[in-house]
């Protein structure tokens, strides 16, 4: 794992199915890891594409640190559109939780 520190949320909801699932990590200091293999920004698109590909139904899981960058969380944004992941879930914490 990467060193993140997850937003929290008033509410929360759990996603369907975790079979469909990409897990996306985002640090503060802008690296990016998709299913646990760092990515480069400028191959996120081409990543994504073929991902999409084998499961149409895939859902993102985006995990981001709550320190990370809007700049970063636009471009990644971008990509995703770019490769057809429009299915995008934000990862957060509820208030209540102590990780």
């Amino acid at each position: 794992g990467l060193d993140i520190v997850l937003p929290r949320a008033e509410k929360i909801e759990k996603l369907e199915s975790k079979r469909h699932t990409v897990h996306m990590w985002i640090t503060k200091d802008g690296l990016i890891s998709v299913n646990d293999r760092i990515v480069d920004i400028n191959n996120l698109a081409n990543v994504m594409s073929i991902k999409i590909a084998q499961d149409p139904k895939i859902t993102i899981s985006l995990k981001s640190d709550d320190k990370s960058r809007m700049e970063l969380i636009t471009e990644i944004h971008t990509q995703l559109r770019n490769a057809q992941a429009l299915k995008l879930n934000y990862s957060t914490l509820t208030k209540q939780s102590n990780l």
